[in-house]
Formats: structure tokens, sequence, C-alpha cells
């Protein structure tokens, strides 16, 4: 073997680490563009009102630097947080049944998105393509609600307290499911060393529900403080 050699396999811990945190980051940032999108459309509506000239390059920018400004970069801190968490508990659910259970993992998804295409394709706000996007989004990550009372009738979302705890007792069945697929004994299954004994002899099977609840209840706390942060700032 060479000395230095590559290996794709070292890597392959840190490319999920970096898909995580590249979708939250996606979350967070899709929000701060709706709402930099409204600020430019605003202004230009009030000049077409007043009959002045459109908006130039470099108004554009001028709200640009100043939407940036009034930045709450305590809040994106918190939001994307929130949103890592709550990602790495669902991947987590969501592999391990994979792992225990095969193909059956297709019906638990294709039922999570046809359930939450049907919520978004009800709102007159959202299209097909929309509502199927975001349903697809929603298998492995949230869409917190828009700060704006307009925004949110604009681009509704789903109850953050019905949807977060749906997802966790989702999450929590499919924990189980998996747990059981390991009591079962299944030969393909090698995740501990001993699939013969009940799972819970083995002190490392306790390791992904340790993930699991910390995650989850992480995420749920950062969403609350995100809520109380942005709540604080209107009065």
């Amino acid at each position: 073997m060479l000395k230095g050699e590559f290996h794709f396999g070292d890597l392959s811990t840190i490319f999920p680490i970096f898909s995580v945190i590249s979708l939250s980051w996606a979350l967070v940032t899709y929000d701060q563009k709706i709402s930099l999108i409204k600020a430019i459309k605003r202004d230009d509506e009030h000049r077409q009102t007043h009959q002045s000239s459109g908006i130039t390059m470099d108004e554009m920018i001028n709200i640009v630097i100043q939407y940036i400004g009034n930045i709450n970069f305590k809040n994106i801190a918190l939001l994307f947080s929130a949103h890592f968490f709550w990602i790495v508990s669902r991947l987590i659910a969501l592999s391990l049944f994979a792992f225990g259970c095969g193909w059956i993992i297709w019906v638990a998804c294709v039922s999570h998105v046809m359930a939450t295409f049907v919520w978004h394709w009800n709102e007159n706000n959202y299209n097909f393509m929309d509502s199927l996007r975001l349903s697809f989004l929603h298998v492995f990550a949230y869409l917190y609600p828009l700060e704006n009372e307009s925004d949110r009738r604009e681009y509704p979302r789903l109850s953050p307290v019905f949807y977060l705890f749906v997802c966790s007792l989702e999450n929590v069945v499919l924990m189980g499911l998996w747990s059981q697929s390991l009591i079962e004994g299944n030969d393909r299954l090698n995740f501990i060393k001993s699939c013969r004994l009940p799972p819970w002899n083995e002190w490392n099977f306790f390791i992904p529900w340790i993930v699991q609840f910390v995650t989850i209840c992480l995420s749920f706390l950062l969403f609350i403080l995100f809520n109380k942060e942005r709540q604080s700032q209107k009065e």
C-alpha cells in the first residue's frame, strides 16, 4: 500500500454531516430570501404607485445592505441548530428502519409524502409542483412558520407543535420496529455482535436510542427558544 494513499471510505461519515449542514443552512436562507424578495417587491410597488421610476441597481443594493444589517444572527444560529438536530433525528430513524426492514421504508416515506402533499395541495397558495417539492422536503426536515402574519397567510406552513409531535412519534415507532428486527435475529442484521440475545444485553444497542432522544429534545428546545426570541423582538 502506498504511503499517503487516499481512501474514500475515510470520508463516509463526513459526507452525510456536510449534507445535513447544507440542508439546515438552506432551510434558514430559504426564508431569508423570501423576506428579501418581498422587501424589494414592496419598494418597487411603492415607486410605481407614486409614478416614479423603477428601482435601480444602486437602490436594490442599498435595500440588501439594510436588510443584512437588520438580520438577527442569534435567531439564525438557533434556527440552524434546531434544523440540524431535527434532520439528524429523522435520518437516524429512517436509516435504521431501512436497515432493519428493507423495502418497507418506501411505504413509510410514500405515506409521509402523500399526507404532506395533500395538506399543501389543499392550500390555495401552492400549486402542484410546490406541494410536491415541499412534501419531499418534509420527509427529513421542517419549514418553520414565517414571522409576519401576512407572510404566513401567503406561505402557510404546517403547525410546528403538530408536525414535530407526529414526526417524533413516527421516529419512535420506526426505531421500535428496527429494534424488533434485531430481536427476531435476522441474519442480515449485524449492527450488534449477537442478534441471538435480546439487544438490550448489548450496550451499543442503546446508542442510537440515546442519540435519537437527545436530538429530538434539542431540536424542540431550540425551536422553542427561537420562537421566544422572535416574539420578544415584536414587543
